[in-house]
């Protein structure tokens, strides 16, 4: 394993010594808004005349220390710029684009998100039968149905509960714990199936 890990840096240096002397007119930073802003920097140092900074500012910010915390490095560049934009009357070349509809989530799930989150502006791209719900043993409720979403001859249920846990949180060895929150959590993931015989849920996700 150290040999193996001494070649991976040792190629690794070897390439980035062979890219010092390349530069890149166009640059695109994936994931820029967990990215602390000197991370977002280095991308941007090699000749960039214009940068596309992909990512998210109402999720979760770079995680740093106590120190840079109170320096503000958790602000990542995406989001400062982002702000800027967004306040700002001029936008001295920058622009700021939402990119408004999702594929991935039950469109209830996204509803939540796009209420609390995004000012009701993001969109569901996928109808609820894309996403049905799979067997469980939690009862979920049935789902409000309104005359637009009424499907005739389906049963839905509700796509996300919160549940209430009064059990407080206590120091850990190096972070928080609570163990109230964690036997709630066992609780429900031992009375899926999925969890009590994986190898039989996979055989019927394969059959």
């Amino acid at each position: 394993m150290a040999g193996q890990e001494i070649h991976s840096d040792y190629k690794a240096m070897k390439k980035a010594t062979e890219m010092a002397k390349q530069f890149f007119d166009i640059v695109t930073v994936d994931k820029a808004s967990q990215q602390t802003e000197p991370s977002s920097l280095v991308q941007l140092v090699k000749g960039c005349s214009q940068a596309i900074l992909v990512g998210d500012n109402v999720q979760l910010r770079p995680t740093v220390n106590q120190t840079a915390l109170a320096l503000d490095f958790d602000i990542s560049l995406f989001e400062r710029l982002y702000t800027k934009v967004k306040h700002s009357k001029g936008n001295g070349g920058l622009r700021a684009l939402m990119l408004d509809t999702q594929y991935r989530i039950h469109p209830k799930l996204c509803e939540f998100s796009s209420g609390q989150f995004y000012g009701g502006r993001l969109e569901s791209g996928i109808s609820s039968s894309a996403r049905p719900p799979i067997r469980s043993n939690f009862p979920f409720p049935p789902a409000r149905v309104t005359k637009q979403r009424r499907d005739p001859g389906t049963i839905d249920y509700e796509r996300a509960i919160f549940i209430n846990c009064d059990a407080k949180e206590m120091p850990g060895q190096k972070l928080k714990e609570n163990r109230g929150q964690t036997e709630v959590c066992l609780h429900i993931c031992n009375s899926e199936p999925a969890v009590q015989n994986p190898r039989a849920r996979r055989t019927q996700s394969w059959s």
